[in-house]
């Protein structure tokens, strides 16, 4: 029985994966194909500026856009830059990623998706995540649900379900909270996400959810932790695994 990871790294390999895929992982592209899915709860948020393949800092105006906002690029994976005010605009950051935007993200782990998406830095609007929320999809079925708790936009707990909201742990990654969190419209979620992951043999479907509880897109990820998520147990990754 093949594991879960060896496959994913398979279906995300350069001769086999899929245009769709590849369309899904552009983070622009990834936004517009939402937005023809007819969804019912779940927001896109704003680009507000495409800046191109490099920032020239003599040659954009930031005194113009509002702040926080977020710098990011399309084309990988944490290519972003939180710019809380103007003076976040600094060196470092723009040195970031302007080599972020050079790099061909996928030789890096073989994720292929990633191979022909025409890279770009672009501007969006910044949202005050509370939590995340990632459904594993498989064969156009959500199936299992990881919520995690944000503190400054990165992780620190995590808490794992099947479809039904039944708790259902198989990663190590992260501690655990003891509280269940309340996922707003949740039956109308899983709804939505059904018609964002129906043309995909896997796909993580991935949600922001703000302080005032509204629902964000986020991404979709073809390949956890770039086909190498860290399971309970060898017995979870087959089961995953015979799931594809």
């Amino acid at each position: 029985m093949s594991c879960f990871n060896k496959k994913i790294k398979k279906l995300v390999s350069k001769d086999i994966v899929t245009e769709e895929k590849c369309i899904c992982s552009d983070k622009l592209k990834a936004k517009e194909y939402v937005k023809n899915l007819n969804i019912k709860v779940v927001n896109i948020p704003k680009v507000i500026d495409i800046l191109g393949k490099e920032i020239v800092p003599e040659k954009i105006d930031f005194t113009k856009y509002n702040y926080p906002m977020m710098l990011k690029c399309n084309h990988g994976c944490k290519f972003n830059v939180l710019c809380r005010t103007i003076k976040n605009v600094n060196k470092k950051n723009i040195k970031y990623l302007n080599n972020c935007i050079k790099m061909n993200f996928s030789k890096v782990n073989g994720e292929f998706q990633y191979y022909n998406i025409d890279r770009k830095i672009f501007i969006e609007e910044f949202l005050p995540i509370e939590m995340t929320i990632k459904f594993h999809c498989f064969h156009g079925n959500p199936m299992f649900v990881e919520i995690f708790k944000m503190s400054f936009l990165k992780p620190i707990c995590c808490n794992e379900y099947d479809i039904n909201f039944n708790k259902f742990e198989f990663t190590n990654a992260f501690k655990r909270y003891d509280l269940t969190p309340r996922v707003p419209s949740y039956p109308k979620l899983v709804e939505d996400t059904k018609k964002l992951c129906q043309n995909f043999d896997y796909v993580r479907v991935d949600y922001y959810i703000d302080v005032l509880k509204k629902i964000w897109f986020s991404e979709f990820t073809f390949s956890p932790a770039a086909g190498n998520l860290h399971f309970i147990n060898r017995k979870m990754d087959q089961y995953f695994g015979s799931l594809i």
